[in-house]
């Protein structure tokens, strides 16, 4: 029999991907302090539409409970799938303390993002610095928590300054610069076919969406910011290299992982208590700021 004191089990969708590597080692730094071992299952994302990723899913079927002191869900595992099939998928792990990271599941304890106050401020800094008023946002996944979160955020904010942010103007992608560039496709012939009139920016739900997306737009001849805005979120190591510059908005992803391994260990994760995290709003060149000291925080000033 395996001692599975000081065993965690992570459970991912993907290990490669800029995101995944940030959180990872915030879990990591996390396992070194308080003399845990990490074990990294990563599969592909539950009830995704391709059969290969389906196949892939089979990893999980290897985890045994009773082998691990505790185990992390990473919210990305649930972006094809409603709550209660992945809160499902949690309760087949119920012998060992588990933690979500950016997914509230009831009756579990979560890593969580507060991005009220930075999207508010986003919000207000492009309405009100910038006075921009037809809003296109690109969402993650339908099902994804995170991105319904933050479209309902969004809204909020928006009608706030009295702007209606309507159906035909979300568009929905999976957090790939591919998605981002098809997004950015779709956008221009809605725009040839006359169903937009008007656009001022364009709300992405992370970076590498942003980059898909303004790299399409360049391709044909429309500039950002200079024709059209764009923003980003997460604040990855390649929004700030971009040309231009993404603002977006800072997600304290290292410490995402460093505090959900922290609670497993130190027992700091009773059941249905959340941390929250602040996120902070970071300024560059592609919402129509200058470019020169454009990577700032707003929360700081």
């Amino acid at each position: 029999m395996v001692n599975k004191i000081g065993n965690i089990a992570v459970l991912c969708d993907w290990c490669r991907g800029p995101y995944q590597e940030k959180l990872f080692s915030g879990i990591l730094a996390a396992a070194d302090k308080y003399d845990k071992k990490c074990f990294f299952f990563a599969g592909r994302k539950l009830k995704a539409p391709d059969s290969e990723d389906l196949y892939q899913n089979r990893i999980y079927q290897l985890i045994r409970p009773d082998d691990y002191e505790g185990i992390i869900l990473t919210g990305l595992l649930a972006d094809y799938c409603t709550q209660k099939e992945f809160l499902d998928f949690a309760i087949s792990y119920n012998s060992c303390s588990l933690v979500s990271v950016e997914y509230k599941l009831p009756g579990y304890s979560a890593v969580l993002c507060d991005d009220k106050s930075s999207i508010a401020g986003l919000v207000a800094h492009l309405v009100s610095d910038h006075h921009y008023h037809h809003f296109i946002v690109v969402t993650g996944p339908r099902d994804n928590y995170c991105s319904r979160n933050r479209l309902s955020l969004i809204k909020k904010q928006l009608e706030k300054h009295t702007i209606l942010l309507e159906p035909a103007s979300i568009l929905e992608g999976d957090y790939s610069y591919i998605s981002g560039r098809s997004a950015a496709k779709k956008l221009l012939h809605k725009l040839k076919k006359g169903f937009h009139k008007k656009i001022d920016v364009i709300m992405a739900f992370n970076d590498l969406m942003a980059a898909g997306i303004i790299d399409e737009l360049g391709e044909n001849k429309i500039r950002v910011p200079q024709d059209v805005a764009v923003t980003g979120f997460d604040n990855l190591d390649d929004a700030s290299t971009n040309v231009p510059g993404i603002t977006t908005i800072d997600q304290p992803i290292y410490d995402l992982g460093y505090f959900a391994l922290q609670s497993l260990a130190t027992d700091k994760a009773p059941e249905n208590q959340d941390i929250f995290l602040k996120s902070k709003l970071i300024i560059r060149g592609s919402c129509g700021c200058p470019e020169q000291g454009s990577n700032k925080s707003l929360v700081e000033q």
